[in-house]
């Protein structure tokens, strides 16, 4: 029978157990592996487990392990998914690069912007700036996706300035023709004034910063995307621009990760009840 789990550390109260099941009713075992360690659960996985979501911190470490790796991973840096083929070896993928991406596509929709329209949603995407706050496992799928969306200019941040460097190299090598304009690094203490401008805002930190966002003017337009769905910070002052939880991204990461993993089709349905 197949069997399926989450790898991290401290994530004994996630919701992907339950996502899991909704998904499939109880059909399949989906188990959570704990531990601070990265080797000793991934052994776990490749001698009990049929395929695993991985979180928080070892999304790189999965990426390494792994023996082969879709284009997803390759671009994000990062796998949030590894899974046994045939002949045994190991895959990693990325869903969490979908996952954000979708978030994004569905924000603009609903907002009337005829996202299907590639050239039309390519030229509006072209005039805007995205920021994204965190260089981990998921802003490294948040970059990803805003440089591949089309986005004028990224600009990336991170306590350590070094991480987000890293990033911006990263993606640079994987997009050749990526310039200097279109991602850039820009120091935390800027996060306020570029917040203020930025067209679309993707906070990936697991804590707040020491800001009070009260004074930056509303605008509506801004998209506000928080990975954070257990403690968010800047859901506070969700009527100043259009806030996304990061619950929509994790229903889509998972949505896309379950059917990778099962090759049927989840209870998508049953999965945002369970949200």
């Amino acid at each position: 029978m197949m069997r399926f789990g989450l790898i991290g550390s401290g994530i004994a109260d996630s919701k992907s157990p339950a996502l899991f099941n909704a998904a499939y009713g109880g059909k399949y075992r989906y188990d959570i592996l704990d531990g601070g360690d990265f080797e000793p659960l991934f052994q776990k996985f490749k001698k009990e487990y049929t395929a695993v979501n991985v979180t928080s911190p070892f999304k790189k470490a999965a990426l390494s392990a792994a023996d082969d790796a879709q284009e997803a991973a390759l671009l994000c840096g990062a796998a949030n998914m590894l899974f046994k083929l045939q002949d045994g070896r190991i895959m990693a993928d990325n869903s969490d690069f979908e996952g954000v991406t979708l978030s994004i596509m569905s924000a603009y929709a609903v907002a009337g912007v005829d996202v299907d329209d590639e050239d039309e949603f390519a030229d509006l995407l072209a005039d805007k700036t995205a920021l994204i706050v965190g260089c981990g496992g998921a802003g490294r799928a948040a970059a990803a996706a805003t440089v591949t969306l089309g986005y004028g200019k990224t600009i990336l941040m991170n306590r350590t300035r070094t991480r987000a460097e890293e990033v911006k190299k990263h993606l640079g090598e994987f997009y050749e023709d990526l310039s200097e304009e279109e991602i850039t690094v820009a120091d935390l203490s800027e996060f306020k004034s570029l917040f203020a401008k930025a067209d679309l805002v993707i906070y990936t930190l697991p804590a707040a910063l020491d800001e009070n966002l009260d004074e930056v003017a509303a605008n509506k337009d801004r998209i506000v995307l928080e990975a954070n769905y257990k403690t968010p910070w800047l859901e506070r002052w969700k009527d100043k621009f259009n806030y996304i939880s990061g619950l929509n991204w994790l229903y889509n990461q998972a949505a896309v990760a379950f059917e990778g993993f099962t090759a049927e089709e989840p209870d998508e349905e049953a999965m945002k009840q369970a949200l």
